[in-house]
This record gives structure tokens, C-alpha cells and sequence, in this order.
């Protein structure tokens, strides 16, 4: 490709690429926020990946293209059909559940003059403020947490929302495979074709995250279901003797509040076996986990203090949910291996 193409002081067509799945309630947030971003060279284009509510046609209210799918084929395949139809030669990744403040694509472009970069990651995902209650103040504290480990270097970064178009002539499109991940995926490819991926710790956007503590443990508990080939890939997912710790830790964790329970009723024993499991991943987590201990002093800086008293609960629920996701993709890898959801 012409170097040339890349100067950012030719203005290039950037394409925002938007994958929907019955997102009808948040969409228009988000198509609004890029209709009136400051930087004006933008085509979007929505992929409707067969939503059964009315998301097609809350698109189509606004001047953007809209491809639909009649099936869910699943976020990686729809990003991957928005982009082969984008024209602009940086590809914005967008999601329909979030909104974008109107300099996003303007600073984020601004990292594309040095043209050895090759794609750009958002420096932080906040919760959008519309999002209230108990679970999206833990979501917050989490993110937020996050971004200031980033900002330190103690906590690598995953994804990319800004992307030259050359990096897919050269590495390809989104896995399929990669249920949940696919960005993840992507970003980490990059990298190890040798491309380089910057961090923008001055670029964010805000995301409709979970506010009940249903939909909360749902999606930690889908989102390790399905990312089993992101992991695998990756080396996260635990083999050997890793696995074996797995398999015995999660079959204890099953048996403790029975033998809490029993426990009360019959020996301090059984009581104090239980109890230590609960306490590892209820308290442990504060004591030797970076990020959720960066989240609970946060919480208690900012006299949050239902918030400080849950927070153990919360970390209790999060790690059984995502246990029990990654068992059952364990246990069901075939047909987990066919499931589409979006996170």
C-alpha cells in the first residue's frame, strides 16, 4: 500500500463498522454519537446480525448502511462483513451499546501520524452513566481500576478500536471461532505478525454494561462459556497439572456451602472447611489480586461503602460464575463450539 494513503494530514475516509444483535434500545445512542463526531470524513456501517427485535429499522432512521444477516452468525463474522464492505482506510471498531464522545475518532486518528502504528487501543471503557444501581457502581470501580493499572504498566492491554485497513490485506479478518474475544484475538495477531499496537490513554468511550447482578453473573458466566478458543490459543486456558488444580479447587468450591451448612449443625470442622474456600474467593481476591483490590480501596475512597461491604460477595459470585462458565465449556466443548452470543 502507498505509505501516502496513510498521512493522516489527507484526511482518510475513516469507516465505523458497528455489529448489532437486538440492540434496538441502545443503537440509536450510539449512531448518534458518531453522526456528530468532530472529525466529519465518516461513513458507518451497521451489520444487523439477525436481530428478531426492531434494530434494522431503528438503523435505517439515520444515514448509514445497513447490511443484514438473516441468521446470528456472531460478532466476529459480522465485524468481519462490515469491514470487507468499508471503503475508508482506518476501520473504527464500534459497538451498538455504546456511546462515543464527539472527539473519539478525531484523537484517535491523531495516533495514525506515526506510521509504524498500525492499530489503536482505547485507553478506557467507562459504564455509561445512564447505567445506575449497585452492580453498574462495581462495574465502574472495576474498569476504573483497570485503566489506572494500564496506566501504570502492571496490567497488559487486550483489544483494538482503531485499525488501519492494510492490517487485514496482511493478518485477515476477525476468527469466528472466537466467540467472545474476537477483538482480543485480533489485537494479539497484530502484535505477532509484528505490527505495532498503541495504548491511547486519553481515548474512551462508554459502555452499557450490566446493572443487575443477574445480567452480571450471566455474562461473566456466558463470556467464559464461549472464549474457551481464545484462551486456548493464547495459553490461558489450564492444561495438565493446572487443570487437574482446576478441576479439584471448583469440585471443593461445589461441596463448601454444604459443608458450612452442615457444618453449623454439626462439627466447627466442617465449618472451617467450607469457610475457607468462601473466604479465598470472597476476601483472597482484595489480598493478592491487583486489580480488585485497586477497585475496593476506590469503592472505599469514594465512601461507597455498600458497595465496600458487597464487594467480597460480588468477587464470591464473579469467580463461581466464571468457574462454572469455563467447566461447561470443559465439559460441552461441542456445542459450545456452535454457539453465537455477543457479550
Amino acid at each position: 500500500m502507498d505509505r501516502r494513503a496513510c498521512d493522516m494530514t489527507d484526511h482518510p475516509l475513516v469507516s465505523v463498522v458497528i455489529p448489532a444483535h437486538n440492540e434496538a434500545w441502545w443503537i440509536n445512542r450510539s449512531l448518534e454519537s458518531f453522526l456528530n463526531q468532530t472529525y466529519r470524513k465518516i461513513e458507518v456501517i451497521v451489520v444487523d446480525d439477525g436481530s428478531s427485535d426492531n434494530t434494522p429499522d431503528v438503523a435505517s432512521r439515520y444515514p448509514v448502511r445497513v447490511i443484514r444477516h438473516d441468521r446470528c452468525r456472531g460478532e466476529a463474522a459480522a465485524r468481519t462483513a462490515g469491514t470487507q464492505a468499508a471503503r475508508g482506510e482506518i476501520i473504527v471498531h464500534g459497538e451498538a451499546d455504546a456511546v462515543y464522545p464527539a472527539e473519539y475518532v478525531e484523537r484517535g486518528l491523531a495516533y495514525f501520524r506515526d506510521t509504524e502504528v498500525m492499530a489503536v487501543s482505547c485507553g478506557e471503557i467507562r459504564v455509561h452513566p445512564e447505567v445506575r444501581g449497585l452492580i453498574a457502581d462495581y462495574a465502574r470501580v472495576r474498569r476504573e481500576a483497570t485503566y489506572r493499572l494500564r496506566r501504570r504498566g502492571v496490567r497488559p492491554t487486550y483489544g483494538c478500536h482503531l485499525v488501519r485497513r492494510e492490517v487485514f490485506e496482511r493478518i485477515g479478518y476477525y476468527d469466528p471461532a472466537c466467540t467472545i474475544g474476537n477483538d482480543a484475538d485480533f489485537a494479539l495477531r497484530i502484535e505477532q505478525a509484528g505490527l505495532r499496537v498503541v495504548w491511547a490513554p486519553d481515548l474512551h468511550f462508554y459502555h452499557a454494561d450490566p446493572h443487575t447482578l443477574r445480567g452480571f453473573l450471566r455474562r461473566v458466566f456466558r463470556g467464559n462459556l464461549t472464549r474457551r478458543r481464545f484462551m486456548e490459543r493464547w495459553g490461558f486456558w489450564p492444561r495438565g497439572w493446572r487443570m487437574a488444580v482446576f478441576l479439584i479447587w471448583n469440585t471443593y468450591m461445589t461441596m463448601a456451602p454444604l459443608l458450612l451448612a452442615f457444618g453449623v449443625l454439626a462439627s466447627p470442622i466442617l465449618v472451617a472447611a467450607g469457610g475457607v474456600g468462601l473466604l479465598a474467593e470472597s476476601i483472597g481476591p482484595i489480598l493478592v489480586h491487583a486489580e480488585s483490590r485497586e477497585a475496593w480501596f476506590l469503592a472505599l475512597r469514594r465512601r461507597q461503602m455498600a458497595l465496600v461491604a458487597v464487594f467480597p460477595l460480588l468477587l464470591l459470585l464473579r469467580a463461581r460464575a466464571a468457574a462454572y462458565g469455563r467447566l461447561g465449556a470443559l465439559l460441552f466443548s461441542g456445542r459450545v463450539s456452535r454457539m453465537v452470543t455477543y457479550d
